[in-house]
């Protein structure tokens, strides 16, 4: 289904349990991004997290973040001991593959100096970029349910 073809940009819609934005050009949808609210740690976030285990002896080991969820740390800061505290930048949350199978985030030792932050959220990320964002809200026309 197609919208007017003075729509272009994203649309984004603040919804329960989950956030979604659509990249329309001229009207046809091009791209659908969706943020669950999952409790998991978004990518781009800082976060400090406790080394449980190397993986890849030097190489990779296993993190675990105050969510509880683990994650794989590559590479791994100099001199690091298992059960010390090291601060991280989550470069890819986790995620489950179509076969099903559950992915670890992956994170890397964060730049001297960085502050936590629980990284960008799906409106920060679309905001960020060169196309407009207009929001969408429930008592408007839906969008998201014209084009499928």
């Amino acid at each position: 289904m197609r919208l007017a073809k003075d729509i272009s940009g994203w649309l984004y819609e603040a919804t329960i349990g989950e956030n979604r934005a659509m990249l329309v050009e001229q009207g046809e949808l091009v791209k659908i991004r969706v943020e669950r609210s999952t409790g998991a740690v978004r990518a781009g976030a800082i976060v400090d997290a406790k080394f449980v285990r190397q993986w890849v002896a030097g190489r990779s080991g296993i993190i675990l973040l105050d969510t509880g969820q683990e994650s794989l740390l590559q590479p791994l800061p100099k001199g690091v001991t298992e059960g010390a505290q090291v601060r991280v930048e989550i470069i890819r949350e986790a995620l489950i593959e179509k076969t099903g199978q559950a992915k670890r985030a992956k994170a890397r030792p964060a730049k001297d100096a960085a502050e936590t932050t629980s990284g960008p959220t799906l409106l920060d990320q679309i905001s960020a970029g060169d196309q407009p964002v207009r929001t969408v809200h429930a008592h408007e026309d839906d969008l998201f349910a014209e084009l499928g």
